[in-house]
């Protein structure tokens, strides 16, 4: 259920009302019972974690990650795409420092 925000158009007392998208809007300062307006306010949403937007329209190195994950591809970069390996210290191919 939302929160509304109204604001007495008298007084000036502001205050917050927890009410259903059906429920009709309060018309009615509980400080003076003077008219009162609803306020625009921001909505409490926020978006976290991986969300739907990279799941549903991922970038193209996601795309083959997922695909890997999956077991649905080979795991090897196509014709024309350099494979990437991390090297673990120790196992560069340079000198030793000595």
């Amino acid at each position: 259920m939302p929160i509304y925000e109204y604001q007495c158009r008298v007084c000036g007392y502001t205050f917050e009302a927890l009410q259903k998208f059906s429920d009709k809007p309060i018309e009615e300062c509980p400080r003076c019972s003077s008219a009162v307006q609803r306020l625009l306010s921001a909505p409490a949403l926020v978006f976290k974690g991986g969300g739907w937007y990279v799941n549903e329209f991922p970038s193209k190195d996601r795309k083959k990650g997922m695909e890997v994950e999956k077991g649905k591809g080979n795991g090897k970069p196509e014709k024309g795409e350099s494979e990437t390996k991390s090297a673990t210290p120790g196992e560069s191919g340079g000198s030793k420092p000595k």
